[in-house]
């Protein structure tokens, strides 16, 4: 039986990241395997800014309870041991460092020597050029959390709480030239009535290592389904501001 490779990108963030990459380890088909990873830093803003102005910008939008809750559970969630780039050692799987981003043409050569069949990007905080596309046998998949096309872009959990819909959508594409655009393969729904952002993102995530895996166990089959990612019907979303937060707890919603 020979043993496709994969590409995982991913962030080394340990609230909700980790465990879903530990997940996945744990239950890859047996004809796949994670042989390399990227992992870049944990960037909430979607903005190249410095650790102090990101926990600016972080406090000033969301505010100072916000703030010490999420720090509470980063720092739990450190003192647990779950750091990423330790895992990814822990099972073999080799690092590539990307100083210079993804699509600087080192990386772009040392991806195309790697001979891989699919790259996997969770939470990914860059854009892939077209050119890293055909270095993969069946692409770039993503996964995100939001009925696409619907609610593209950044925080697609707290857009949809904030716009006041019952559920989400958990959907795994393929990756091409836009942001969020590309070809649906598997989409699964969440009910997020009467739970916090934080409940629903723990939830999502668990669903979408499931759907990753149901995508692996019949690649060949899946990747040529044709359900359409309509862009004219999407939105797409960047960071909150202070009055998107204030729309968001009129609804009731609550972060934690």
């Amino acid at each position: 039986m020979s043993i496709k490779k994969i590409l995982l990108i991913t962030q080394n963030e340990p609230i909700y990241i980790y465990d879903s990459i530990l997940s996945l380890l744990k239950e890859l088909p047996n004809d796949w395997e994670i042989t390399h990873s990227i992992i870049g830093n944990q960037n909430p803003t979607g903005k190249n800014l410095s650790f102090f102005e990101k926990v600016l910008r972080v406090l000033n939008t969301f505010g100072f309870i916000f703030f010490i809750q999420y720090s509470f559970l980063f720092i739990f969630s450190k003192l647990k041991n779950k750091n990423l780039k330790r895992l990814m050692k822990k099972n073999n799987v080799e690092l590539i460092e990307t100083p210079e981003g993804i699509n600087h043409p080192d990386i772009y050569n040392k991806i195309n020597n790697q001979d891989f069949d699919l790259a996997i990007s969770i939470a990914g905080t860059e854009i892939f050029k077209p050119k890293l596309f055909n270095l993969f046998k069946f692409g770039i998949i993503n996964i995100h959390t939001s009925d696409l096309p619907k609610y593209r872009g950044l925080m697609p959990v707290f857009r949809a709480m904030q716009k006041g819909e019952n559920k989400i959508g958990i959907s795994l594409f393929l990756v091409d030239e836009g942001i969020d655009t590309g070809r649906i393969l598997l989409k699964e729904y969440l009910d997020i009535k009467e739970k916090s952002m934080h409940q629903v993102i723990k939830q999502s995530k668990k669903i979408a290592v499931a759907i990753i895996l149901n995508l692996l166990e019949d690649i060949e089959t899946k990747i040529l389904l044709d359900l359409k990612n309509k862009n004219e019907k999407g939105s797409y979303f960047s960071f909150p501001n202070r009055r998107d937060i204030l729309e968001f707890r009129d609804r009731g919603k609550r972060f934690f």
